[in-house]
């Protein structure tokens, strides 16, 4: 009855999955090329070699002004060196201007520059921040990677100086405003963290002999956790209690190998370890033993093995 409405389409899921495949590999290679475009970018740039008064001095032409997340603009404040609090305000020479940008959600967002945002402990007038910041001046980039990916979501620098770079530019989010209170730092984010580290394959090797019982367990179970607050979902890891026998706290790490260090993985191995008891001799070589042979079944280039045990 719905002949004179449709037409029947035949797909064969081949072909639809492999088209998709393409697709969505054209895309990834697009951001990839963005993010690589930008690196040789900052590669061929020069960090200028110039003094703290030549950034500082607003009449000098090496004056350097960055558009700030926090401001709104170009202005700067420069302390005087001396303990008193005496500064100098240098006036606004561009301000940003935000607009609802629907690729964005319709989040108000501004074109005209990236904005630059500088951590409360960071001295925002320190040299050599204003020295990187304006080596990591892309702008023009970022707009041509804008223009040849429309969906292209924010482009994002962050230094080991502390500063983070952005574009589009969008009102800074305050922890609270009225009290100015900013707590966020770009080199404490899991993508910052996770592109300077490399992926870790960890056991920790847990002592659950007698010599255990009483205060050091508690003492090993939260070095234990300590261990597990450093690593991020691109680690895998497992924790070995040993004493006269050895064995994993997952029963499903022994066939499929570590787990991934998500949140739910590590909650549940620190609820596990609340039923472990200290009993027995121990067994190094059997936990060591176990703990290398399961590290050389996958491939690594950090794998480790913690052992915590009192002595």
């Amino acid at each position: 009855m719905y002949e004179a409405y449709a037409e029947a389409e035949i797909f064969d899921p081949r072909i639809e999955l492999k088209r998709a495949k393409n697709s969505i590999e054209a895309y990834l290679k697009r951001r990839a090329k963005a993010a690589w475009d930008a690196k040789l970018s900052l590669e061929s740039r020069m960090i200028a070699n110039l003094s703290e008064e030549e950034v500082n001095d607003p009449m000098s032409m090496n004056f350097v002004r960055f558009m700030s997340a926090k401001g709104e603009s170009d202005m700067a404040r420069v302390y005087a060196h001396n303990h008193h609090g005496v500064f100098t305000e240098v006036n606004a020479t561009r301000i940003f201007n935000f607009t609802p940008n629907a690729n964005f959600y319709g989040i108000a967002t501004s074109s005209i520059s990236s904005a630059v945002h500088i951590p409360t402990p960071v001295y925002e007038r320190n040299a050599d921040v204003l020295l990187k910041i304006d080596w990591s001046d892309i702008d023009q980039l970022y707009r041509a990677n804008r223009e040849h990916t429309r969906d292209l979501a924010f482009q994002m620098f962050c230094s080991e100086s502390g500063f983070l770079r952005y574009y589009p530019a969008v009102s800074w989010i305050w922890d609270s405003k009225p009290d100015q209170l900013d707590l966020f730092d770009c080199r404490n984010t899991e993508w910052f963290i996770n592109g300077a580290t490399l992926s870790k394959n960890v056991i920790i090797m847990l002592d659950l002999s007698g010599s255990m019982l009483g205060q050091r367990f508690e003492i090993a179970k939260q070095t234990v956790e300590a261990i597990l607050e450093t690593l991020s979902d691109n680690d895998f890891f497992n924790i070995l209690p040993f004493s006269k026998t050895a064995a994993f706290l997952d029963e499903c790490a022994e066939q499929a190998g570590l787990l991934q260090a998500t949140m739910r993985n590590k909650k549940l191995l620190r609820a596990r370890l609340n039923g472990l008891t200290s009993e027995g001799k121990a067994e190094y070589e059997k936990g060591l033993v176990k703990a290398f042979e399961t590290l050389m079944k996958v491939s690594c280039l950090l794998c480790y093995v913690s052992l915590v045990y009192q002595q």
